[in-house]
């Protein structure tokens, strides 16, 4: 017996390759009727001289 998705994460960068890969992960969630996820990922900044800052009292929901 095959086990059928429920969940399914496409993470994005936005380019088109990642866009085309988008059209398989939507296609497989239709197919299976399952929740499709987008995660929008980003290169970390080139510069060296440039943080992200997080202040240590942000409060957090993980969902």
């Amino acid at each position: 017996m095959l086990a059928k998705a429920q969940r399914i994460l496409w993470p994005t960068d936005l380019s088109e390759l990642s866009l085309q890969a988008g059209q398989y992960a939507l296609g497989f969630a239709r197919l299976f009727n399952a929740d499709l996820h987008v995660l929008h990922v980003i290169s970390p900044p080139l510069n060296p001289d440039v943080t992200l800052f997080v202040p240590s009292d942000l409060p957090v929901q993980l969902t």
